[in-house]
């Protein structure tokens, strides 16, 4: 983090500031699709749904 960074506040923080913080980070975990999240989220369903 840059020192820049470290003196402002986020009351005082400008739009364009903003972005510029937003565009100069860098992303950050692993890419999941939605196909996956979807997928384990129907197989969590159809083997505990059908228990009731």
């Amino acid at each position: 983090m840059t020192t820049s960074a470290q003196r402002i506040s986020l009351k005082g923080i400008t739009r364009e500031q903003m972005a510029q913080a937003v565009s100069h980070t860098p992303a950050s975990g692993k890419h999941r699709g939605i196909l996956s999240i979807a997928a384990v989220a129907t197989l969590g369903s159809l083997l505990f749904g059908y228990d009731t």
